[in-house]
């Protein structure tokens, strides 16, 4: 395609109007903010200032009067009501006088003299003023707390004032103090409190009401918010107002250009979809080619395959009719592909009657459940034998989702259900022989009991009653009698155990292994409290087992433990378990895995898998007791559960067995004839 056809793909670069407007409102808010909060400090400023010139001045005032009377030695006034002599300068000689016509005169010191102008006149001013002093003349003169420390602090630093801002009866007042210095004009008043010139004598205190300034003060600030909220008003209108016009405009500028652009694209597009549609057609075409050369390929492959499948294939579309039926049909069933395809009830007529209404709610159900089916039946061929089928069908979809029918693979397995039949037949066979072989012991041992119980007895009888005149020789062979036959009773109870472990096992239950470890603890008490040991139990885990079979197992274990300790330590048996994953990784848990550990004598790792056997033993009869069959009957017991058994130990160090179980139960496989899954 030509440059000239190309669309023209400028684009309006827009102009950020409403952005710009905002930020204009933005920065003229701030902007008032900024100065309301200057001019709001300003107001603050000065009425800050107003107020200390407005107290600087009252204290002044009353330090000139105080100066002014201290430097005369105070004034005489008439004695009065209001104005008694002064009971703290009675100390002075001239305190009072009476003049040539009688009148009675006082002194007034500089403090009498601001205290009774600060009681009489501070509505003047909106003030009061006093003097106080740490050791003043007149209690009434004492200071408050906020004058004691300024005054405090006058003493330590020489200071020459205070001013502070704060609350006398919880109205704001500025407050000020300044010090005063012992000058010789007062000597003649305070001299006799041990003064000397120079020293702190004390303070003027002002206080000033601070109510109407800050009333003012407030009053100012409202209006100068109104004022400042009314401008910033007016420019964010005039801001919002300009910014909605200048919008619009550029909308109109950009809508016209906008559209100038899209009558350039739509000429370019057509030529544009003239040249693409000649060249898609061209393309299409080849394409066509491409797939049909592709289809041809791929079908001869997918016939192929099914034709040289073994088992016997088809599909049946969802009409219920054959679509495809591989050779292999003619082999198994003796019909040719096209027969099934031109009938397609031939499939049900050579079923076997038996397996006939079964096939037909099958066939049903594939329709309606759409579902992976496995399932086998028994069919006649066309040469009338009977042959058993091992059918599998499943639903087919396309890529889009669409169902396309059902395709089924049937395998010929009357050789697999012969050879069933068979093993079947011989399990049987070997379950009868086993209950007649453990018959058989049972009746054998009961019978061998009967002459072990009479030789007993008798000889039992002989050493009792002929003892004394039977000489030592005898009565050794008397006891070797007994010994061997209480062997052999102890041999025969020990083969009916191993006998019954199959052959009266109870059905599986949950089992807490650690109440089966606590019973054959209590079992053994006595036989721990003779050899002074002990068993330790962690945490078991709980299984599907016997829990005769269980107890039976631990007591064992336990009792053989007991038995080969140390005899110069006390037994110490521990027995604990942990879950284990399956060894194919497929979830935690599956087996339990107990271990039951001692002290004891131990044995060669050689002899870990002899000590299993029936009738073996590692130590001789004098050492110690026991037939050899406990741990034979351990391991028949655990095989019996689906587990197993091992031992681990080295001469001296003490024996480990571990005893692995599944927590479920034994596997079981369950063979169905008919098995159907989603």
């Amino acid at each position: 395609m030509s440059d000239s056809a190309e669309p023209h793909n400028s684009k309006i670069r827009p102009v950020p109007v409403r952005w710009f407007t905002w930020f204009l409102v933005v920065v003229w808010t701030l902007f008032i903010c900024g100065l309301s909060f200057h001019e709001i400090n300003g107001i603050r400023q000065i009425t800050r200032e107003m107020a200390i010139s407005e107290i600087r001045a009252y204290c002044n005032k009353d330090r000139a009067l105080r100066t002014w009377a201290a430097s005369h030695g105070g004034v005489y006034v008439p004695v009065d009501e209001r104005t008694p002599a002064n009971p703290y300068l009675a100390h002075l000689p001239e305190r009072d006088l009476v003049t040539p016509s009688g009148r009675e005169l006082t002194l007034m010191n500089p403090a009498y003299m601001m205290r009774q102008v600060g009681e009489d006149f501070a509505s003047f001013y909106g003030g009061g003023a006093r003097m106080t002093s740490l050791k003043p003349l007149r209690p009434e003169n004492a200071p408050d707390a906020w004058e004691r420390r300024c005054l405090e602090e006058f003493v330590h630093s020489r200071r020459p004032e205070k001013i502070e801002f704060s609350h006398i009866d919880g109205v704001p007042h500025l407050r000020l103090i300044q010090a005063v210095l012992v000058k010789q004009d007062c000597l003649q008043c305070h001299g006799h409190q041990g003064y000397e010139e120079g020293d702190l004598r004390g303070g003027i205190s002002v206080s000033l009401s601070m109510v109407e300034a800050l009333a003012l003060e407030e009053k100012q600030i409202v209006s100068h918010l109104v004022r400042a909220g009314l401008t910033w008003f007016i420019g964010v209108t005039g801001m919002l107002l300009g910014g909605g016009f200048l919008r619009r405009r550029v909308a109109e500028r950009d809508a016209a250009q906008e559209a100038l652009q899209l009558s350039r694209d739509r000429l370019a597009r057509k030529r544009e979809e003239l040249e693409e549609a000649n060249a898609v057609l061209l393309t299409e075409i080849g394409e066509r080619k491409k797939a049909e050369a592709e289809i041809l390929i791929s079908e001869e492959k997918f016939r192929t395959v099914a034709d040289f499948t073994y088992d016997w294939e088809y599909w049946l579309d969802p009409a219920g009719n054959f679509l495809y039926v591989s050779p292999s049909a003619e082999r198994i069933t003796g019909y040719k592909p096209e027969e099934f395809r031109d009938n397609p009830r031939l499939f049900l007529e050579i079923i076997h009657p038996d397996h006939k209404s079964q096939m037909e709610n099958h066939f049903r159900q594939a329709v309606s459940e759409r579902r992976v089916c496995m399932l086998e039946f028994r069919i006649v061929t066309k040469d009338g034998k009977k042959r058993w089928i091992g059918h599998t069908c499943q639903p087919v979809y396309n890529r889009s989702g669409e169902f396309l029918g059902n395709r089924a693979s049937n395998r010929d397995i009357t050789g697999s259900k012969w050879s069933e039949k068979t093993l079947n037949k011989f399990a049987v066979e070997l379950a009868h022989s086993n209950r007649d072989l453990q018959d058989f012991a049972y009746m054998a041992s009961h019978d061998l009991r009967e002459p072990l119980v009479l030789v007993q007895a008798f000889s039992e009888r002989l050493r009792t009653r002929y003892g004394n005149d039977i000489p030592e020789k005898g009565l050794e062979y008397v006891r070797r009698i007994e010994a061997a036959t209480a062997r052999m009773q102890e041999l025969i109870s020990g083969v009916l155990a191993y006998s019954r472990v199959s052959a009266k096992a109870q059905p599986l239950e949950e089992v807490d292994l650690a109440k089966i470890v606590l019973q054959v603890i209590s079992d053994l008490e006595l036989r721990l409290a003779e050899t002074g040991g002990r068993v330790e139990v962690a945490d078991l885990c709980r299984i599907k087992g016997d829990p005769l079979q269980m107890r039976q197992l631990f007591q064992n274990l336990i009792a053989n433990a007991l038995k080969y300790s140390k005899p110069d330590m006390p037994p110490r048996i521990v027995v604990f378990s942990r879950n284990i994953p399956r060894a194919d990784g497929n979830g935690p848990g599956d087996f339990c895995r107990i271990v039951v550990e001692d002290n004891g004598i131990g044995f060669a790792a050689e002899s870990a898998d002899k000590i299993f056997g029936l009738f073996q033993r590692l130590h001789g009869r004098s050492r110690y007791e026991g037939t050899g069959i406990g741990l034979a009957v351990c391991k028949r017991i655990v095989e019996r559960h689906g587990g197993t058994i091992t031992a681990e130990s080295s001469p001296g160090m003490g024996a480990r067995f571990i005893v692995t179980l599944p927590v479920r139960g034994p596997e079981i496989d369950d063979l169905e004839q008919l098995v159907c899954q989603d």
